[in-house]
Formats: C-alpha cells, structure tokens, sequence
C-alpha cells in the first residue's frame, strides 16, 4: 500500500509557487543540496535531503516532465564502473506521475544492473514511510521519508557516515521511443544528461560529480 500524502490543493498550489525558482524551497527547507550532472545543464536533476534521528527526507526534481529516480549503495560494497555500471545491487527510490499530476514513488531494487524492479517483487518490503509532489509549471518532484535502517537487506542499504556511489537518472522526453515520459522507461544514452553517477556523503552533505565512483 503506497502512502500519497501530497498536500491539499490550496496547499499544493503555494508549495509549488515557492517552488518556482526552481529548488529555492528545498534548499531553505533542507539542510543539504546536491545538483547532480553536467554544471552546463540547464534543467539539472537535484537532490536535496535533511537527516532527522532515525529518518532520511529527501526530494528529488527536475525542470521538465517525466519520471526520475535515484538510487545509490557504498561506494566500496560493489565494483563500481563508469556511467551507470554500478547499478547492479543499487537502492532505489522512483518517483512517477500517471496522471501528469499526482505522484507515485516505489522502493525498489536492481540485483543485476536491470532496470529497478519493485523490492516487493523481489521478496522484501516496501519502505517508504510517506511521500508526496506531482507536476507543476514544468517541474517534476517528489518527496519520501525512509528509515536510515530498514532491515530490508539486501534490497535497502542502511545509511550512515561514509560517502555513497549515487545514481541518478529521468526520462528523456526527447526519445521518439518514449510513449510515456511519466512512467519509468530507458533514461536515453545522455550521459550526466539524463543519468550519471555522484558520491554523496548523507551525514555531511559534502558530494560531487564523478565519472567512475
């Protein structure tokens, strides 16, 4: 059972206004921002995520349609090649929007460098302890809470001190293939365009860009 807690409408409306600058809500709302790919990009996906106790909130987004997802594991827990080889054994979080407004986020899974395929379906839980966002004024964001430590081995990887392989990746509208930019589907061959790969250190904030993790 997936836990929507998007806002009310009158709510949603205002945070989406705020969100117009494009991330100025996450920064001021988080304690950690992470723009992640080419500095040239001008619709960059960003991830932003405070650490509370016992609980990671993060949002991710981007200024486009479509589906993204992050994913990420200890940078020392697998071998770990350049552009995306480090998918294998990957943790993820994608968020979707069926509808062009609502949202969907998934806790899932890649045991073989496959497209993440549900943890549920692989024999582990789902996670997530909420979520909310949707589609506005040419953005896409989702937010979730998670516990550092779910317990879900091997399908979550508990986060604590230490940097992260992170995988990051959205939709390519652009791709005539795509029918449905909103639904998960090949991120196109757009390397730290479309996807890439960053090290990320949760507990401090400190990450960047990287080509091989």
């Amino acid at each position: 059972v997936y836990r929507d807690l998007s806002l009310g409408t009158s709510e949603h409306v205002m945070r989406f206004f705020l969100f117009l600058a494009f991330c100025g809500l996450a920064i001021g709302a988080f304690q950690y921002s992470a723009r992640l790919g080419n500095p040239k990009v001008t619709n960059p996906v960003v991830l932003s995520w405070s650490v509370n106790s016992s609980v990671l909130h993060a949002q991710v987004s981007w200024k486009g349609k479509g589906w993204v997802a992050i994913g990420w594991h200890p940078l020392e827990s697998t071998p770990s090649g350049p552009h995306g080889e480090g998918m294998t054994y990957a943790d993820y979080i994608v968020g979707e929007f069926p509808d062009g407004k609502g949202v969907l986020v998934t806790d899932r899974f890649s045991p073989k460098g496959n497209p993440p395929a549900y943890d549920t379906t692989l024999g582990g839980t789902d996670d997530i302890l909420e979520y909310s966002g949707g589609q506005a004024d040419g953005v896409s964001m989702f937010e979730f809470k998670r516990l550092l430590n779910t317990d879900d081995s091997p399908y979550d990887h508990p986060i604590t001190a230490g940097r992260y392989h992170l995988i990051w990746a959205r939709a390519d509208p652009s791709d005539p293939k795509v029918k449905n930019p909103n639904m998960l589907s090949y991120h196109g061959k757009g390397v730290d365009y479309t996807h890439g790969n960053q090290w990320v250190d949760f507990m401090t904030g400190a990450n960047s860009n990287c080509t091989v993790c």
